[in-house]
């Protein structure tokens, strides 16, 4: 787990998560059992990421109310999943990163919703042949040109 507070607003890495694909939500998931054991266990390594923040002075425990995220999916393999796959994979992780609520008890508490008003733009880029995790970086209203730059800077790396 690294944290950073230069380009982005924030940025958390976890090493050894690997969010499922869509299709692999479809057929691993189905049940809401297996579903919430998911979330639980991305939240518990979602939930260290940020403590670590709090205790490095990244994150003030405040919700954040309006961001772009990038989220980069770091795989071993050779291919990367389709978009409608990697997109899908990241309902889980956008569940807890928002409070806990009644239906969501692994809600961190880090963004307000993730519905377009919150959540002004969701980015997922795959990054191939590297150690498998998660590298979630948040951008606050003054930074999106910041973000927009990052997002051209993905799409060329391929």
């Amino acid at each position: 787990m690294l944290l950073e507070a230069d380009l982005p607003s924030l940025t958390i890495r976890i090493s050894g998560l690997c969010l499922p694909t869509s299709n692999e939500m479809r057929r691993k998931y189905r049940c809401p059992k297996a579903y919430r054991s998911l979330r639980k266990k991305i939240g518990l390594a979602f939930g260290l990421a940020l403590l670590d923040a709090r205790r490095c002075g990244l994150w003030d425990g405040k919700v954040i109310e309006e961001c772009c995220i990038l989220v980069e999916r770091h795989q071993d393999g050779n291919r990367a999943p389709d978009w409608d796959g990697l997109y899908g994979g990241v309902k889980p992780l956008l569940d807890v990163m928002q409070p806990p609520s009644k239906s969501m008890r692994n809600g961190q508490g880090l963004i307000r919703n993730d519905n377009p008003k919150h959540l002004r733009y969701l980015a997922v880029h795959p990054m191939l042949k590297s150690e498998t995790g998660v590298v979630v970086k948040i951008y606050l209203p003054d930074r999106y040109e910041q973000f927009q730059d990052e997002i051209i800077k993905q799409i060329w790396r391929r």
